[in-house]
């Protein structure tokens, strides 16, 4: 398990826990973001806002603070059908 802000660029992700307050939880809840949903990350790195989409849908910015608690595992292998981010080696 992991927080967030550690996860690559493009890499799918379970949401596993979130060490945060009640009113953090509602927040996050409101965005559509609970323990065992799936995010792929679109973009991360630094100290700055993690870039998620939510089901391949909609796109969202995360502070940096709020992703450092949200704790995730790679959802690859996890039992679902995510899309594997792993590019093909050409001949």
């Amino acid at each position: 398990m992991m927080p967030l802000t550690m996860a690559s660029s493009g890499e799918s992700v379970r949401v596993i826990a979130l060490d945060s307050g009640r009113q953090m939880r509602r927040r996050l809840a409101d965005l559509g973001i609970a323990e065992g949903q799936v995010l792929t990350v679109i973009q991360s790195g630094g100290r700055g806002a993690v870039i998620v989409s939510l089901q391949g849908d909609a796109r969202m910015a995360i502070g940096h603070g709020m992703a450092h608690k949200i704790r995730v595992v790679p959802a690859y292998g996890s039992g679902e059908h995510e899309p594997c981010h792993i590019a093909e080696e050409k001949a």
